[in-house]
């Protein structure tokens, strides 16, 4: 067998040196002296003489000559700008034969312009160290760039082909087509899923947008068109219907001259008037119940509409909901999981819009204690909203709103698309920079009154999807009439129609 000769014998043996030759023995290492202890490792740091102040971000409004509104933050920080352009028609203007058309447009925006294909619009943005997404949302789409400071005229360049001259090829159109009909039937197997389609239609009504399935149904995304995403574009993409948010490092006078330039050609046009439906008038209490045989748990959500963001209200909502279930140490989630241990987490959560607002109880249980998670949850509920909240839990939800804030509005993207959403809603653009001297002023008073008003469990319809051999007991608990919806969440059809509700025992 022969014996692997090792490089370095190799290389000896081509120079003619004897590779056998012992090698001279190396001179003895002179003692390296260790480095001394430098004292400031041993001392703990002294304390801050006090807490720096954080102070929300609020920005100059500007706008454009067409009518388009822009907010301004200027951030010098790092060498990063992010331009959001908001368009406040999304979801809610589907048309009613055809749901999921806002969002199959917003996921085709992106996919090419009149001038540049999909790949070369990649291309250049990977060029730029830029991003570029598109959101749609129940009342909006946004388009969200990032880039540095010294490419942001060329990326603001692709922001504006793409928001303004979208190609909707076709071979673009069928690509999104695939991919949007492939995610909605993964949907019908996520119980997550389902139970958010479910709880739409109960809080919005199966004949309004918002209350259709996430994204559409199969009919509808196989009916849409490519004459119906130029049509949505054209008829709401104008920029008396729009706002820009600008948020890092540039100088006023130039972000301007620059969005002037991309978008000052954009013209204004009337709007179509909205004829959506009204929201459903609150009835009985129901327990909606959808069987997914093979799930281990079952999902949790109740449900209900509540008040507008600008309602004086908001803000004590918002920390009612804190204590009962919006931290990990809230009431839900210490007695779901701390003490019972049937869910990795059970929460509750507030949102709002100009219209009407929501308050959602959300969780996933192990199935077998779907019954008694519910009578935990209900009981809970039914404490807190009998006023059953001390100082302390006040406190620690009014401290737990101010820490948050920091970190949710460290980024510029953070930033400007808070601007976005603080427009849309209708509030103050200083609101968050004026939220510590309110929730300063916000009463155990305040917050039992508008948790007795908008948190009874009466007002809360149910929705468990997880397996029926679970579900037998959801009658005993009383908590109104139980409904199947199994056949219809997972094969929802164009429209999804309301079933017949019987009258609640």
């Amino acid at each position: 067998m022969s014996r692997r000769i090792p490089g370095l014998t190799v290389l000896l043996l081509a120079l003619g040196c004897a590779a056998s030759r012992p090698a001279p023995t190396p001179p003895p290492l002179a003692a390296v002296p260790s480095a001394p202890v430098d004292a400031w490792r041993s001392t703990q740091p002294a304390p801050l003489a006090a807490v720096p102040p954080f102070r929300a971000p609020v920005p100059v409004q500007r706008g454009l000559p067409n009518r388009l509104p822009v907010l301004l933050r200027e951030n010098h920080a790092v060498p990063v700008v992010v331009v959001e352009l908001a368009i406040r028609t999304g979801v809610d203007g589907d048309p009613p034969d055809l749901p999921g058309l806002a969002d199959f447009m917003a996921a085709a925006l992106d996919e090419g312009t009149r001038t540049r294909s999909n790949q070369q619009l990649a291309e250049q943005l990977e060029d730029l160290a830029a991003s570029l997404s598109v959101s749609p949302g129940l009342d909006g789409i946004r388009i969200h760039l990032n880039c540095l400071t010294e490419t942001l005229a060329p990326a603001l360049d692709l922001l504006a082909d793409v928001a303004l001259n979208p190609a909707f090829r076709p071979a673009d159109v069928e690509r999104v087509r695939g991919i949007t009909l492939t995610g909605l039937k993964q949907r019908r197997g996520s119980p997550g899923a389902l139970a958010s389609d479910e709880v739409a239609r109960l809080l919005y009504g199966a004949r309004h947008p918002w209350g259709q399935p996430a994204g559409g149904t199969l009919e509808s995304v196989r009916a849409i068109r490519r004459q119906d995403l130029v049509r949505f574009h054209d008829t709401y993409f104008r920029p008396n219907n729009a706002l820009l948010s600008v948020s890092g490092d540039f100088e006023p006078s130039t972000i301007l001259t620059l969005l002037a330039e991309r978008f000052g050609a954009w013209r204004p046009r009337a709007l179509p008037p909205s004829r959506l439906p009204p929201f459903p008038k609150e009835g009985p209490r129901t327990v909606i119940t959808v069987d997914m045989p093979d799930s281990t748990q079952s999902q949790l959500a109740l449900a209900t509409r509540t008040i507008p963001a600008t309602h004086p209200d908001a803000l004590a909502l918002s920390a009612a909901n804190v204590a009962l279930g919006g931290m990990f140490t809230s009431r839900l989630n210490h007695q779901l999981r701390e003490v019972r241990g049937w869910t990795y987490g059970m929460g509750s959560g507030v949102g709002f819009n100009k219209r009407t607002g929501v308050f959602q109880v959300r969780g996933s249980v192990v199935a077998a204690h779907t019954v008694d998670s519910l009578k935990d949850i209900e009981a809970e509920l039914t404490r807190f909203s009998g006023g059953d909240i001390t100082p302390a839990e006040l406190s620690e939800a009014k401290e737990g709103i101010l820490q948050s804030l920091p970190s949710a509005l460290e980024t510029n993207d953070a930033v400007a698309s808070t601007f976005v959403t603080l427009s849309n809603l209708g509030r103050p653009l200083d609101w968050y920079a004026t939220l510590p001297t309110r929730l300063g002023a916000l009463s155990q008073e305040d917050v039992v009154r508008v948790s007795r008003a908008y948190l009874s469990p009466a007002k809360l319809p149910v929705v468990v999807v997880g397996p029926r051999k679970d579900q037998d007991g959801l009658a005993g608990l009383q908590l109104g009439a139980v409904v199947d919806r199994t056949a219809e969440a997972k094969d929802p059809g164009k429209v999804a129609a309301p079933p017949a509700v019987p009258a609640a025992r």
